[in-house]
């Protein structure tokens, strides 16, 4: 299964069609995407209740559906993946005051600070161009110190794309991008290796 994790974090998942979804499905993998707390079209409260705890009530609501489709038995627990893009994809990297005004809380909020207890293998995929989460706050700290403890990581950044990549990139892109995260998932849930991510570590 491929928990999908949507950005924003105040956005949320319709009823529509998502291709990269189906070329998930198409690949095998159950889908699960969820609109938990922080997402809108929920009203405003429920939207707002993640402020100043982020990730929190929403990381539960992810966990629970997690914990249901396990519970409904067509899941292989060892074998479960998550992907996202923005906030759905930086869900521990970032926070909304700035660090000096609370840097033990921002501290706790970084991934980097946790980086010893990370044993999943990691793929981070990257926009040169990208100004809302720049390649070194999106993941390049997280790419050396996974390498550095030997955790199986690759990075993988594409020239000319921004933070839309996944709607608006460059067609090819789009399609690398895609056909880069089911290779990973192939890899860790399938045991379908792949050359290019298994270099040494």
């Amino acid at each position: 299964m491929i928990l999908e994790i949507h950005g924003g974090p105040h956005a949320a998942y319709g009823n529509v069609y998502t291709h990269e979804f189906q070329w998930m499905a198409a690949s095998g993998y159950v889908v699960l995407f969820t609109n938990p707390r922080g997402s809108t079209s929920y009203g405003q409260e429920f939207g707002n209740i993640i402020q100043y705890r982020y990730p929190g009530d929403d990381y539960k609501d992810l966990m629970a559906g997690v914990d249901e489709v396990l519970r409904r038995g067509y899941v292989d627990p060892d074998r479960l993946g998550v992907t996202g893009g923005s906030g759905g994809g930086l869900l521990t990297n970032w926070i909304r005051k700035a660090p000096w005004e609370d840097p033990q809380d921002f501290a706790a909020r970084s991934p980097i600070t946790h980086v010893a207890n990370v044993t999943t293998p990691l793929m981070l995929v990257l926009g040169d161009e990208d100004y809302r989460t720049p390649p070194a706050d999106g993941g390049e700290m997280m790419f050396r110190a996974l390498k550095y403890r030997r955790i199986p990581t690759v990075m993988v950044r594409f020239p000319r794309e921004n933070h839309e990549l996944s709607r608006s990139g460059e067609p090819w892109h789009r399609v690398e991008r895609l056909q880069h995260i089911v290779g990973w998932m192939d890899q860790w849930l399938q045991g379908r290796r792949h050359a290019e991510y298994s270099m040494p570590q």
